[in-house]
């Protein structure tokens, strides 16, 4: 793709493309939750007629080639067209799915009219660079997680996939969370005597990616705090000594601590979310880390 082609692509669709929606339009302004960050008033502003946006929190602004530098954190125009080139499964001539921003705030989205065309071992430049971004070690990630081909609309797009219960698959990129087929725990089994319950893949991955790759124990992505109950009912069948919780630093993660204590009353409810206090999750303090090797003796406390 050449400059002149790049910013000849409507802004608004290319935002449709990546997965964002606006909010609301006023005249030929649309206008957005910020792509850069999570935020709950729109304050990215696209101009129809001028194809140009600008982030009032950021205080930045620019054209297509911008946003895609911006969105990558990419230094040169060639290297933005050639991410334009690059971009899984997305084209410019024919109108494109709807999509849901990768956002950690919203509520997960079920993708039913979703096929699955393809399910593969990870092979992606762009996915595995998406797991390095997030300090995930690849190579353990490669031992979990899939690599899926998934078409709506006769187009095809690509996610790590991670799979549950229930035959489904839970698939994550930097543009889409949701779920292909029925949403449900995906449990990894392990000694029984040591449960851990981890809200999302990413949180699961964090731990192992911190404790080199092993958990002493079976491990419960609840991919939702909705699927809670069916993790209650699993671990009382499983009798563990203890519960190893991994929760969010939200509302409802502590509505979950809570869940768990109730329900589990026998059985010991470790809530590790001070280790990572000041951070949404235990993904976004790893993230946040320079130096891991303190994490790694955190969690190994109670082995």
């Amino acid at each position: 793709m050449n400059i002149k082609t790049a910013k000849s692509i409507p802004l608004a669709d290319a935002l449709t493309r990546l997965g964002f929606s606006p909010v609301r339009r006023r005249g030929n302004d649309l206008w957005y939750a910020s792509p850069f960050r999570s935020e709950k008033e729109a304050s990215f502003k696209v101009s129809v007629t001028r194809n140009q946006w600008y982030d009032f929190g950021a205080g930045k602004g620019g054209d297509l080639i911008d946003l895609v530098k911006e969105l990558y954190r990419l230094t040169t125009v060639s290297e933005a067209l050639a991410q334009l080139d690059e971009l899984e499964g997305i084209h410019f001539d024919k109108p494109p799915p709807r999509r849901q921003p990768d956002n950690d705030n919203r509520t997960e989205e079920d993708a039913p009219a979703f096929t699955i065309v393809e399910n593969q071992s990870l092979i992606s430049r762009s996915l595995i660079a998406y797991l390095q971004e997030r300090g995930i070690d690849v190579e353990l990630a490669r031992k979990h997680l899939r690599e899926v081909h998934y078409q709506r609309a006769e187009k095809v797009y690509f996610a790590i996939g991670l799979p549950n219960q229930s035959g489904g698959i839970e698939v994550r990129n930097r543009y889409f969370k949701g779920t292909i087929g029925r949403k449900d725990l995906s449990v990894i089994p392990g000694p029984h005597r040591r449960v851990f319950v981890f809200e999302g893949m990413f949180d699961y991955l964090t731990a192992l990616t911190m404790l080199g790759g092993e958990l002493d124990g079976t491990a419960i992505v609840l991919n939702s705090v909705a699927t809670k109950e069916k993790a209650a009912q699993l671990i009382h069948e499983l009798h563990p000594t203890v519960v190893e919780l991994y929760r969010d630093n939200d509302t409802a993660g502590q509505e979950l601590l809570n869940f768990m204590r109730h329900e589990l009353p026998s059985i010991t409810v470790v809530d590790w979310a001070d280790l990572y206090a000041g951070h949404s999750d235990l993904n976004a303090w790893h993230v946040a880390r320079s130096a891991p090797t303190p994490t790694k003796r955190a969690l190994d406390i109670g082995r």
